[in-house]
């Protein structure tokens, strides 16, 4: 009877030392739970700012597909109008000399734009189409208004170009902006989850296994 009484007290002194250590590790766990929380806040804003990012990211290819598109389409187009202005000057050589003489704009638009073989047949007119004007009046009036048409075509193809290039380049650079805040927001993520885990994990040390 005195053994049993003895167990008796023995198992209620070790209840009463685990209820004590649970009341001992109370204020501990708050502790870690309060850190817990405020891992968890942190977790929750990263992980928003990293949806975010990752989403610009996805969407800034497709931007970039369709900059790079219209820039080819732009540079076809201003390579389209140069050949069409050599093959025209090419067909009004004489009254193109002659027009260059007279119309500062004309002259600056054919040599900014001619190529090789068109200035060498120019070349060779030389002095012969000075005076094509005074019997062809008509026609120079036609080719000035012509090439100048052709100057403001390309000069608005340039300037498209320079646009549409800084536009592309504007996006690769923010493409791979957010590549690296995403990839850095990802890191960030890794080691505050690796921080919340660690605690979780001391939490559940302090717990108290005999507690209801």
């Amino acid at each position: 009877m005195r053994k049993t009484n003895w167990l008796i007290l023995t198992a209620l002194l070790l209840a009463a030392a685990a209820f004590a250590g649970c009341d001992a590790n109370k204020d501990k766990r708050a502790s870690v739970l309060k850190q817990m929380d405020a891992v968890e806040a942190d977790l929750a804003l990263l992980n928003e700012q990293h949806a975010a990012a990752s989403s610009s990211a996805q969407a800034l290819p497709a931007e970039i597909r369709q900059y790079a598109d219209s820039l080819q389409q732009q540079s076809q187009r201003r390579t389209k109008l140069q050949d069409e202005l050599n093959l025209y000057i090419l067909d009004h050589k004489l009254a193109t000399v002659a027009v260059m003489a007279t119309a500062g704009g004309v002259a600056s638009v054919v040599s900014d734009n001619m190529d090789e073989d068109t200035k060498s047949a120019l070349g060779v007119i030389g002095l012969i189409g000075l005076l094509y004007c005074v019997a062809n009046g008509e026609e120079c009036a036609d080719v000035t208004a012509r090439i100048l048409y052709f100057g403001s075509q390309i000069e608005a193809a340039d300037e498209s170009i320079v646009g549409l290039t800084a536009r592309l380049s504007a996006k690769k650079q923010a493409l791979g902006q957010r590549e690296k805040e995403s990839a850095a927001l990802a890191e960030t993520i890794g080691t505050k989850t690796g921080e919340r885990d660690a605690l979780k994990r001391q939490h559940d040390s302090l717990l108290c296994r005999f507690c209801l």
